[in-house]
């Protein structure tokens, strides 16, 4: 089944299986598209092995996770944000989120999210309960100010 819920026939070569962010993915070379694609395993159904063998073809990434991962993330929000929190609390609270956390000093974390909207990253920020500061983009820092002006009214 397709993202929208159609059904396609694909001709695979398998490359890996890959779980990220509690979903396992199918990479694999696409024969009739020429080129890779990655798969849902819970969204494949009606298998068939042809039982032809074939050389994997080198993967234009340096891992097939790496690989994954630009896949899942393109077309999705990039915010950068200052949370004054260690990463291991950063990181347990942003655990099913696609993020990079480094650590800053004084026990303060710089995170790099990847989402599909800016209004759910503030839903799983705002519960850490420390500050953070919006570093990038203009964007994000707008959409907060919307929504602290929406939670003041409703707080009246």
């Amino acid at each position: 089944m397709s993202r929208t819920g159609g059904t396609t026939a694909r001709r695979v070569e398998p490359y890996r299986q890959v779980h990220f962010h509690l979903r396992w993915y199918l990479l694999a070379w696409d024969l009739d598209r020429a080129d890779w694609r990655t798969f849902r395993l819970d969204r494949i159904s009606g298998l068939s092995a042809t039982g032809t063998p074939f050389t994997p073809r080198p993967l234009p990434a340096r891992s097939a996770a790496a690989y994954l991962r630009e896949e899942v993330s393109a077309g999705r929000h990039r915010a950068v944000v200052v949370i004054d929190a260690p990463p291991a609390v950063v990181g347990d609270a942003l655990r099913f989120q696609d993020f990079d956390v480094v650590p800053l000093p004084e026990g303060r974390s710089r995170v790099t999210a990847r989402v599909d909207s800016f209004e759910w990253l503030t839903l799983n920020l705002v519960p850490i309960g420390a500050d953070f500061l919006i570093e990038e983009p203009a964007e994000f820092r707008d959409r907060c100010k919307e929504l602290a002006s929406r939670l003041e009214r409703a707080a009246r």
